[in-house]
Protein backbone atom coordinates (compact mmCIF):
# COMPACT_ATOMS: atom_id res chain seq x y z
CA UNK A 1 0.00 0.00 0.00
CA UNK A 2 2.73 2.02 0.78
CA UNK A 3 3.96 1.82 -2.98
CA UNK A 4 0.32 2.35 -4.39
CA UNK A 5 0.02 5.77 -1.91
CA UNK A 6 3.55 7.24 -2.76
CA UNK A 7 2.82 7.34 -6.23
CA UNK A 8 -0.55 8.97 -6.78
CA UNK A 9 1.26 10.96 -3.88
CA UNK A 10 3.99 11.99 -6.39
CA UNK A 11 2.00 11.78 -9.46
CA UNK A 12 -0.32 14.22 -7.82
CA UNK A 13 2.39 16.48 -7.24
CA UNK A 14 3.79 16.37 -10.55
CA UNK A 15 0.45 17.76 -11.84
CA UNK A 16 0.21 20.43 -9.53
CA UNK A 17 -2.90 19.09 -7.81
CA UNK A 18 -1.29 20.13 -4.40
CA UNK A 19 -4.44 19.17 -2.08
CA UNK A 20 -5.11 15.78 -3.50
CA UNK A 21 -1.13 15.31 -3.25
CA UNK A 22 -1.21 16.38 0.20
CA UNK A 23 -3.75 14.09 1.22
CA UNK A 24 -2.08 10.74 -0.01
CA UNK A 25 1.09 11.98 1.60
CA UNK A 26 -0.60 12.09 4.88
CA UNK A 27 -1.51 8.97 4.94
CA UNK A 28 1.75 7.42 3.70
CA UNK A 29 2.92 9.38 6.92
CA UNK A 30 0.71 7.56 8.86
CA UNK A 31 0.36 3.64 7.75
CA UNK A 32 4.51 4.16 7.63
CA UNK A 33 4.86 4.56 11.52
CA UNK A 34 8.10 6.19 11.12
CA UNK A 35 9.82 9.43 10.75
CA UNK A 36 10.58 8.47 6.69
CA UNK A 37 12.14 11.74 5.29
CA UNK A 38 11.16 11.29 2.02
CA UNK A 39 6.95 10.85 3.12
CA UNK A 40 7.33 13.65 5.69
CA UNK A 41 9.34 16.29 3.29
CA UNK A 42 6.83 15.31 0.43
CA UNK A 43 4.24 16.17 3.00
CA UNK A 44 5.58 19.72 3.83
CA UNK A 45 6.00 20.69 0.54
CA UNK A 46 2.39 19.59 -0.49
CA UNK A 47 1.79 22.15 2.57
CA UNK A 48 4.13 24.89 0.87
CA UNK A 49 2.36 24.82 -2.31
CA UNK A 50 -1.08 24.85 -0.67
CA UNK A 51 0.11 28.14 1.27
CA UNK A 52 -0.51 26.43 4.50
CA UNK A 53 3.24 27.82 6.25
CA UNK A 54 2.56 27.26 10.17
CA UNK A 55 2.21 23.13 9.24
CA UNK A 56 5.15 23.06 6.87
CA UNK A 57 7.65 23.72 10.09
CA UNK A 58 5.32 21.93 12.69
CA UNK A 59 5.06 18.94 10.56
CA UNK A 60 8.79 18.74 10.57
CA UNK A 61 9.13 19.56 14.50
CA UNK A 62 6.91 16.40 15.21
CA UNK A 63 9.18 14.05 13.29
CA UNK A 64 12.14 15.33 14.62
CA UNK A 65 13.42 16.93 10.70
CA UNK A 66 13.64 19.96 11.19
CA UNK A 67 17.56 20.07 11.49
CA UNK A 68 17.94 16.88 9.78
CA UNK A 69 19.90 18.24 6.84
CA UNK A 70 19.88 21.49 4.76
CA UNK A 71 17.12 20.11 2.78
CA UNK A 72 14.59 20.09 5.63
CA UNK A 73 15.94 23.53 6.80
CA UNK A 74 15.33 25.45 3.29
CA UNK A 75 11.88 24.04 3.18
CA UNK A 76 10.97 25.25 6.41
CA UNK A 77 12.66 28.78 5.65
CA UNK A 78 10.66 28.85 2.22
CA UNK A 79 8.04 28.59 4.21
CA UNK A 80 8.91 31.43 6.82
CA UNK A 81 9.99 33.94 4.65
CA UNK A 82 6.41 33.24 2.70
CA UNK A 83 4.68 33.83 6.54
CA UNK A 84 7.20 36.88 7.39
CA UNK A 85 8.49 35.38 9.91
CA UNK A 86 12.29 36.60 9.06
CA UNK A 87 13.83 35.71 12.69
CA UNK A 88 12.39 32.37 12.75
CA UNK A 89 14.13 31.55 9.75
CA UNK A 90 17.31 33.15 10.06
CA UNK A 91 17.84 31.28 13.68
CA UNK A 92 16.51 28.12 11.58
CA UNK A 93 19.14 28.49 8.82
CA UNK A 94 21.85 29.15 11.37
CA UNK A 95 21.79 25.98 13.05
CA UNK A 96 23.89 22.80 12.37
CA UNK A 97 22.31 19.89 10.88
CA UNK A 98 22.04 16.26 11.77
CA UNK A 99 22.71 14.93 8.34
CA UNK A 100 24.77 16.49 5.58
CA UNK A 101 23.58 16.74 1.74
CA UNK A 102 25.69 14.47 -0.31
CA UNK A 103 24.11 14.04 -3.44
CA UNK A 104 22.81 17.81 -3.99
CA UNK A 105 24.86 20.36 -3.27
CA UNK A 106 21.83 22.43 -0.90
CA UNK A 107 24.41 25.03 1.00
CA UNK A 108 23.71 27.83 -1.92
CA UNK A 109 20.28 27.58 -1.11
CA UNK A 110 20.73 28.02 2.89
CA UNK A 111 22.92 30.99 1.82
CA UNK A 112 20.27 32.16 -0.57
CA UNK A 113 17.06 32.25 1.76
CA UNK A 114 19.24 33.31 4.51
CA UNK A 115 19.85 36.50 2.57
CA UNK A 116 15.91 37.13 1.54
CA UNK A 117 15.50 36.67 5.24
CA UNK A 118 18.09 39.50 5.99
CA UNK A 119 17.11 41.80 3.41
CA UNK A 120 13.55 41.90 4.62
CA UNK A 121 15.06 43.10 8.15
CA UNK A 122 16.70 45.34 6.03
CA UNK A 123 19.94 44.38 6.94
CA UNK A 124 21.54 44.94 3.53
CA UNK A 125 25.54 44.63 4.63
CA UNK A 126 24.18 40.67 5.98
CA UNK A 127 21.95 39.97 2.88
CA UNK A 128 24.88 40.66 0.50
CA UNK A 129 26.92 38.88 2.59
CA UNK A 130 25.09 35.78 2.37
CA UNK A 131 23.83 36.49 -1.38
CA UNK A 132 27.68 36.17 -2.23
CA UNK A 133 28.07 32.79 -0.54
CA UNK A 134 25.27 31.22 -1.88
CA UNK A 135 27.06 32.84 -5.80
CA UNK A 136 30.30 31.05 -4.29
CA UNK A 137 28.57 28.01 -3.40
CA UNK A 138 26.56 27.65 -6.73
CA UNK A 139 27.68 30.38 -9.53
CA UNK A 140 24.70 29.62 -11.40
CA UNK A 141 22.48 30.55 -9.01
CA UNK A 142 20.95 33.51 -10.82
CA UNK A 143 18.59 34.40 -8.09
CA UNK A 144 20.86 35.50 -5.80
CA UNK A 145 23.17 37.36 -8.09
CA UNK A 146 19.83 38.93 -8.98
CA UNK A 147 19.24 39.40 -5.53
CA UNK A 148 22.47 41.97 -5.45
CA UNK A 149 22.93 43.49 -8.84
CA UNK A 150 19.00 44.63 -9.00
CA UNK A 151 18.69 45.30 -5.79
CA UNK A 152 21.97 47.49 -5.58
CA UNK A 153 23.25 45.80 -2.58
CA UNK A 154 27.40 46.39 -4.13
CA UNK A 155 29.51 49.10 -5.59
CA UNK A 156 30.90 48.82 -8.97
CA UNK A 157 33.99 48.14 -7.85
CA UNK A 158 32.35 44.98 -5.56
CA UNK A 159 30.73 43.73 -8.44
CA UNK A 160 33.77 43.43 -10.89
CA UNK A 161 35.29 41.44 -8.02
CA UNK A 162 32.70 39.20 -7.37
CA UNK A 163 32.27 38.38 -10.92
CA UNK A 164 36.38 37.80 -10.63
CA UNK A 165 35.98 35.37 -8.00
CA UNK A 166 33.17 32.87 -9.49
CA UNK A 167 34.37 29.80 -11.21
CA UNK A 168 32.44 29.81 -14.65
CA UNK A 169 35.05 28.48 -16.46
CA UNK A 170 32.08 26.07 -18.12
CA UNK A 171 29.70 28.49 -18.53
CA UNK A 172 31.01 31.09 -20.55
CA UNK A 173 28.45 32.83 -21.72
CA UNK A 174 27.08 33.06 -18.18
CA UNK A 175 29.69 34.99 -17.02
CA UNK A 176 29.65 37.63 -19.89
CA UNK A 177 25.82 37.94 -18.94
CA UNK A 178 26.75 38.76 -15.68
CA UNK A 179 29.28 40.56 -16.53
CA UNK A 180 26.00 42.69 -19.32
CA UNK A 181 24.39 43.45 -15.84
CA UNK A 182 27.12 45.33 -13.79
CA UNK A 183 27.15 49.04 -13.12
CA UNK A 184 30.23 49.26 -15.31
CA UNK A 185 29.49 48.75 -19.33
CA UNK A 186 31.27 45.94 -20.55
CA UNK A 187 30.87 44.94 -24.72
CA UNK A 188 28.95 41.71 -25.12
CA UNK A 189 31.08 38.65 -25.57
CA UNK A 190 30.55 36.46 -28.95
CA UNK A 191 28.63 33.80 -26.81
CA UNK A 192 26.10 36.67 -25.38
CA UNK A 193 25.85 38.65 -28.92
CA UNK A 194 24.86 35.15 -30.32
CA UNK A 195 21.87 34.62 -27.87
CA UNK A 196 21.16 38.17 -28.39
CA UNK A 197 20.53 37.34 -32.12
CA UNK A 198 18.66 34.98 -31.65
CA UNK A 199 16.57 37.59 -29.86
CA UNK A 200 16.84 36.35 -26.30
CA UNK A 201 14.67 38.59 -24.18
CA UNK A 202 16.98 38.15 -20.92
CA UNK A 203 19.71 39.29 -22.57
CA UNK A 204 18.37 42.37 -25.01
CA UNK A 205 16.95 43.48 -21.40
CA UNK A 206 20.55 43.19 -19.78
CA UNK A 207 22.48 45.22 -22.86
CA UNK A 208 18.98 47.58 -22.72
CA UNK A 209 19.46 48.53 -19.20
CA UNK A 210 23.54 49.30 -19.75
CA UNK A 211 22.64 51.56 -22.83
CA UNK A 212 20.42 53.30 -20.82
CA UNK A 213 22.37 53.97 -17.67
CA UNK A 214 25.23 55.11 -20.14
CA UNK A 215 22.76 57.78 -21.14
CA UNK A 216 22.44 55.96 -25.24
CA UNK A 217 18.39 56.06 -24.81
CA UNK A 218 17.59 55.76 -28.54
CA UNK A 219 19.56 52.52 -28.84
CA UNK A 220 18.24 50.99 -25.59
CA UNK A 221 14.29 52.10 -26.74
CA UNK A 222 15.26 50.00 -30.09
CA UNK A 223 15.93 47.43 -27.66
CA UNK A 224 12.97 47.69 -25.40
CA UNK A 225 10.12 47.80 -28.07
CA UNK A 226 11.46 45.07 -29.37
CA UNK A 227 11.14 42.70 -25.86
CA UNK A 228 7.69 44.54 -25.61
CA UNK A 229 6.82 43.43 -28.94
CA UNK A 230 8.03 40.37 -28.34
CA UNK A 231 6.50 40.05 -25.22
CA UNK A 232 3.78 42.74 -24.22
CA UNK A 233 3.39 41.52 -20.84
CA UNK A 234 7.35 41.59 -19.54
CA UNK A 235 7.47 43.19 -15.93
CA UNK A 236 11.13 42.71 -15.94
CA UNK A 237 10.97 45.52 -19.19
CA UNK A 238 8.52 48.08 -17.90
CA UNK A 239 10.72 50.77 -15.74
CA UNK A 240 13.60 50.40 -19.03
CA UNK A 241 10.92 51.02 -21.52
CA UNK A 242 8.75 53.67 -19.46
CA UNK A 243 12.40 55.67 -18.76
CA UNK A 244 13.09 55.66 -22.26
CA UNK A 245 9.27 56.37 -23.83
CA UNK A 246 9.05 59.48 -21.07
CA UNK A 247 12.79 60.59 -22.10
CA UNK A 248 12.30 60.65 -25.85
CA UNK A 249 8.63 62.18 -25.58
CA UNK A 250 6.99 58.88 -26.64
CA UNK A 251 3.41 59.94 -24.64
CA UNK A 252 1.11 57.78 -26.55
CA UNK A 253 2.46 54.58 -26.21
CA UNK A 254 3.73 55.57 -22.65
CA UNK A 255 -0.14 55.93 -21.78
CA UNK A 256 -1.16 52.93 -24.04
CA UNK A 257 1.41 50.60 -22.43
CA UNK A 258 0.49 52.09 -18.86
CA UNK A 259 -2.97 51.43 -19.28
CA UNK A 260 -2.81 47.89 -20.88
CA UNK A 261 -0.61 47.09 -17.27
CA UNK A 262 -3.05 48.13 -14.89
CA UNK A 263 -5.58 46.36 -16.35
CA UNK A 264 -4.32 43.23 -16.49
CA UNK A 265 -1.52 43.18 -13.44
CA UNK A 266 -3.43 45.18 -11.25
CA UNK A 267 -1.47 43.96 -8.28
CA UNK A 268 2.28 44.18 -9.82
CA UNK A 269 4.25 47.17 -8.58
CA UNK A 270 5.39 47.42 -12.43
CA UNK A 271 2.04 48.69 -13.72
CA UNK A 272 1.45 51.75 -10.90
CA UNK A 273 5.00 52.54 -11.59
CA UNK A 274 3.69 52.84 -15.56
CA UNK A 275 1.17 54.66 -14.64
CA UNK A 276 3.55 57.26 -12.70
CA UNK A 277 5.58 57.99 -15.32
CA UNK A 278 2.90 58.56 -17.69
CA UNK A 279 1.94 61.27 -15.22
CA UNK A 280 5.03 62.29 -14.52
CA UNK A 281 5.91 62.63 -17.96
CA UNK A 282 2.60 65.45 -18.63
CA UNK A 283 3.91 66.88 -15.58
CA UNK A 284 1.09 66.26 -13.15
CA UNK A 285 3.27 65.30 -10.11
CA UNK A 286 0.67 64.72 -7.31
CA UNK A 287 -1.15 62.19 -9.58
CA UNK A 288 1.98 60.61 -10.44
CA UNK A 289 3.32 60.60 -6.82
CA UNK A 290 -0.03 58.67 -5.85
CA UNK A 291 1.44 56.17 -8.30
CA UNK A 292 4.22 55.61 -7.32
CA UNK A 293 3.83 54.95 -3.75
CA UNK A 294 0.98 52.65 -4.95
CA UNK A 295 3.81 50.78 -6.34
CA UNK A 296 6.56 51.02 -3.39
CA UNK A 297 3.51 50.00 -1.21
CA UNK A 298 3.66 46.91 -3.10
CA UNK A 299 7.18 46.12 -3.14
CA UNK A 300 9.05 47.95 -0.67
CA UNK A 301 12.51 47.09 -2.48
CA UNK A 302 11.03 48.38 -6.18
CA UNK A 303 13.32 50.85 -6.77
CA UNK A 304 12.68 52.97 -9.87
CA UNK A 305 9.04 53.88 -7.61
CA UNK A 306 11.53 55.01 -4.95
CA UNK A 307 13.56 57.19 -7.54
CA UNK A 308 10.54 58.57 -9.54
CA UNK A 309 8.74 59.46 -5.81
CA UNK A 310 11.50 61.43 -4.83
CA UNK A 311 11.37 63.36 -8.68
CA UNK A 312 8.01 64.35 -8.13
CA UNK A 313 8.98 66.68 -5.44
CA UNK A 314 12.04 67.75 -6.79
CA UNK A 315 10.39 68.99 -9.78
CA UNK A 316 8.13 71.22 -7.79
CA UNK A 317 11.00 72.12 -6.11
CA UNK A 318 10.20 70.58 -2.59
CA UNK A 319 13.59 69.97 -1.53
CA UNK A 320 12.77 68.42 2.23
CA UNK A 321 10.99 65.90 0.74
CA UNK A 322 13.11 64.88 -2.31
CA UNK A 323 15.79 64.71 0.13
CA UNK A 324 13.78 62.32 2.33
CA UNK A 325 12.88 60.05 -0.43
CA UNK A 326 16.24 59.99 -1.70
CA UNK A 327 17.87 59.26 1.49
CA UNK A 328 15.39 56.26 1.58
CA UNK A 329 16.86 54.89 -1.60
CA UNK A 330 20.07 54.96 0.28
CA UNK A 331 19.35 53.01 2.87
CA UNK A 332 17.60 50.47 0.97
CA UNK A 333 19.83 50.35 -1.88
CA UNK A 334 23.42 50.88 -0.52
CA UNK A 335 24.72 50.35 -3.99
CA UNK A 336 22.58 52.86 -5.83
CA UNK A 337 24.90 55.66 -6.81
CA UNK A 338 22.10 57.78 -8.32
CA UNK A 339 20.65 58.66 -4.77
CA UNK A 340 23.96 60.53 -3.82
CA UNK A 341 23.92 61.64 -7.51
CA UNK A 342 19.84 63.15 -7.20
CA UNK A 343 21.03 64.33 -3.29
CA UNK A 344 23.53 66.13 -4.81
CA UNK A 345 21.12 67.80 -7.31
CA UNK A 346 19.20 68.75 -4.52
CA UNK A 347 22.15 70.40 -2.21
CA UNK A 348 23.51 72.00 -5.41
CA UNK A 349 20.13 73.85 -6.13
CA UNK A 350 19.63 75.17 -2.49
CA UNK A 351 23.51 76.11 -2.99
CA UNK A 352 25.05 73.70 -0.53
CA UNK A 353 28.32 73.68 -2.64
CA UNK A 354 30.40 71.87 -0.09
CA UNK A 355 27.66 68.88 1.15
CA UNK A 356 26.71 68.65 -2.92
CA UNK A 357 30.34 67.76 -3.65
CA UNK A 358 30.56 65.55 -1.11
CA UNK A 359 27.19 63.62 -2.49
CA UNK A 360 28.34 63.49 -6.21
CA UNK A 361 32.11 62.03 -5.06
CA UNK A 362 30.02 59.64 -3.34
CA UNK A 363 27.98 58.75 -6.47
CA UNK A 364 31.11 58.30 -8.18
CA UNK A 365 33.03 56.17 -5.95
CA UNK A 366 30.05 54.10 -6.78
CA UNK A 367 29.93 54.24 -10.77
CA UNK A 368 32.87 56.46 -12.22
CA UNK A 369 31.53 56.28 -15.64
CA UNK A 370 28.47 57.84 -15.70
CA UNK A 371 29.18 61.46 -17.37
CA UNK A 372 26.13 63.01 -15.49
CA UNK A 373 28.07 62.52 -12.19
CA UNK A 374 31.13 64.22 -14.04
CA UNK A 375 28.96 66.67 -15.23
CA UNK A 376 27.47 67.96 -11.67
CA UNK A 377 31.10 68.00 -10.13
CA UNK A 378 32.37 70.16 -12.92
CA UNK A 379 29.13 72.61 -12.12
CA UNK A 380 30.14 72.66 -8.58
CA UNK A 381 33.68 74.20 -8.96
CA UNK A 382 32.43 76.51 -11.76
CA UNK A 383 29.86 77.54 -9.27
CA UNK A 384 32.95 78.18 -6.40
CA UNK A 385 34.93 80.08 -9.40
CA UNK A 386 37.69 76.89 -9.55
CA UNK A 387 37.11 77.24 -13.56
CA UNK A 388 40.37 74.82 -14.25
CA UNK A 389 38.84 72.57 -12.25
CA UNK A 390 35.69 72.64 -13.55
CA UNK A 391 37.45 72.68 -17.23
CA UNK A 392 39.40 69.51 -16.06
CA UNK A 393 36.43 67.76 -14.63
CA UNK A 394 33.77 68.35 -17.49
CA UNK A 395 36.56 67.45 -19.94
CA UNK A 396 35.86 63.99 -18.57
CA UNK A 397 32.87 64.06 -18.71
CA UNK A 398 32.35 64.95 -22.06
CA UNK A 399 34.79 61.71 -23.10
CA UNK A 400 32.02 59.60 -21.59
CA UNK A 401 29.28 61.08 -23.67
CA UNK A 402 30.31 59.40 -26.99
CA UNK A 403 26.76 57.89 -28.15
CA UNK A 404 24.73 59.29 -25.69
CA UNK A 405 21.51 61.14 -26.05
CA UNK A 406 21.81 64.29 -27.81
CA UNK A 407 20.38 66.33 -24.56
CA UNK A 408 22.94 64.94 -22.21
CA UNK A 409 26.08 65.56 -24.43
CA UNK A 410 24.68 68.86 -24.91
CA UNK A 411 24.04 69.54 -21.01
CA UNK A 412 27.78 68.43 -20.78
CA UNK A 413 29.41 70.38 -24.04
CA UNK A 414 27.34 73.69 -22.67
CA UNK A 415 28.94 73.66 -19.44
CA UNK A 416 32.42 72.96 -20.67
CA UNK A 417 32.35 75.54 -22.85
CA UNK A 418 30.97 78.07 -19.93
CA UNK A 419 34.37 76.97 -18.42
CA UNK A 420 36.26 78.50 -21.78
CA UNK A 421 34.23 81.16 -21.75
CA UNK A 422 35.76 82.33 -18.08
CA UNK A 423 38.77 81.07 -18.59
CA UNK A 424 38.56 83.98 -21.88
CA UNK A 425 39.69 81.24 -23.95
CA UNK A 426 36.57 82.92 -26.24
CA UNK A 427 37.17 80.80 -29.71
CA UNK A 428 36.85 77.51 -28.15
CA UNK A 429 34.06 78.14 -25.92
CA UNK A 430 32.44 80.05 -29.83
CA UNK A 431 33.56 76.53 -30.87
CA UNK A 432 31.43 74.71 -28.12
CA UNK A 433 27.99 76.56 -28.26
CA UNK A 434 28.16 76.09 -32.15
CA UNK A 435 28.21 72.42 -31.70
CA UNK A 436 25.71 72.88 -29.15
CA UNK A 437 23.53 74.49 -31.50
CA UNK A 438 23.82 72.00 -34.14
CA UNK A 439 22.42 69.55 -32.06
CA UNK A 440 19.49 71.46 -30.40
CA UNK A 441 18.82 74.59 -32.31
CA UNK A 442 15.80 75.64 -29.99
CA UNK A 443 17.55 76.10 -26.66
CA UNK A 444 17.82 79.93 -26.62
CA UNK A 445 20.12 79.86 -23.94
CA UNK A 446 22.95 78.57 -25.93
CA UNK A 447 22.39 81.44 -28.08
CA UNK A 448 22.84 83.79 -25.51
CA UNK A 449 26.04 82.06 -23.92
CA UNK A 450 27.31 82.47 -27.98
CA UNK A 451 27.00 85.51 -28.31
CA UNK A 452 28.03 86.79 -25.27
CA UNK A 453 31.15 84.86 -26.43
CA UNK A 454 31.25 86.81 -29.37
CA UNK A 455 30.35 90.21 -27.60
CA UNK A 456 34.10 89.55 -25.75
CA UNK A 457 35.56 88.60 -28.49
CA UNK A 458 35.03 91.85 -30.04
CA UNK A 459 32.75 90.86 -32.88
CA UNK A 460 30.06 92.38 -32.34
CA UNK A 461 27.68 91.99 -35.45
CA UNK A 462 27.38 88.00 -34.30
CA UNK A 463 26.97 88.74 -30.90
CA UNK A 464 23.94 91.13 -32.23
CA UNK A 465 23.06 88.28 -34.31
CA UNK A 466 22.70 85.62 -31.47
CA UNK A 467 21.22 87.48 -29.00
CA UNK A 468 17.68 88.46 -32.34
CA UNK A 469 17.97 84.65 -32.58
CA UNK A 470 18.04 84.12 -28.61
CA UNK A 471 14.85 86.56 -28.13
CA UNK A 472 13.21 85.11 -30.96
CA UNK A 473 12.68 82.37 -28.91
CA UNK A 474 12.09 83.33 -25.61
CA UNK A 475 11.13 86.97 -26.55
CA UNK A 476 10.71 87.48 -22.29
CA UNK A 477 14.27 87.10 -21.43
CA UNK A 478 15.23 90.17 -19.97
CA UNK A 479 18.97 89.71 -19.23
CA UNK A 480 19.10 88.66 -23.17
CA UNK A 481 17.54 91.69 -23.98
CA UNK A 482 20.01 93.74 -21.89
CA UNK A 483 22.92 92.46 -23.68
CA UNK A 484 21.20 93.33 -27.55
CA UNK A 485 20.71 96.67 -26.26
CA UNK A 486 24.50 97.41 -24.69
CA UNK A 487 25.99 95.33 -28.47
CA UNK A 488 23.62 97.74 -30.63
CA UNK A 489 25.22 100.81 -28.67
CA UNK A 490 28.50 99.37 -29.35
CA UNK A 491 27.73 98.67 -32.79
CA UNK A 492 26.84 102.62 -32.96
CA UNK A 493 29.64 103.70 -30.97
CA UNK A 494 27.50 105.19 -28.69
CA UNK A 495 27.15 103.24 -25.24
CA UNK A 496 25.71 105.83 -22.65
CA UNK A 497 27.65 103.96 -19.99
CA UNK A 498 30.26 101.35 -19.27
CA UNK A 499 28.88 98.19 -18.45
CA UNK A 500 30.85 94.71 -17.92
CA UNK A 501 28.03 92.28 -17.97
CA UNK A 502 28.63 89.22 -16.25
CA UNK A 503 27.01 86.46 -17.79
CA UNK A 504 26.11 83.05 -15.89
CA UNK A 505 23.35 81.32 -16.62
CA UNK A 506 21.70 78.57 -14.95
CA UNK A 507 24.13 75.63 -15.50
CA UNK A 508 21.56 72.52 -16.64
Amino acid sequence: MEDQLWKLANSHFEMKAYESAAFYADKLVTISGKSDLNFVYLLASCYLQNKEYPRVTHILEKHNLLHYSIKTQVLAAQALIASKDYQTCIRILSENVQQPDKDINWQFLKHLYMGKAHEARESKQLAAEQYILALKSDPTCIEAFSSLIDKQLLTAEEEIKLIDELDLENEKWLKEFYQAKLKIFSNPGSELQNLQLQSNIDVMLALANQLFSTHKVNQAFELSSKIIREDPYHLGAVPLHCGCMAALGEIGELYNLSHNLVKEYSDSPAAWYAAGVYYYAIKKYEYARKFFVKSYKIDRDYLPAWISYGHTYAAQDQSDQAMRAYRTVSRLFPGCYLANLFMGMEYLRTKNLRIALMSFELAKQVNSADPIVWNEIGVVFYKKGEYIRANEVLQEALKLCEGVITSTAETVMFNYAHTFQKLRNYPKAIELYQKCIQSNSKNASTYTALGLAYYFSNQIQEAVDCFNKALFLKSNDRFTNDLLYIALFECSEDLPMQVEPEFSPEML
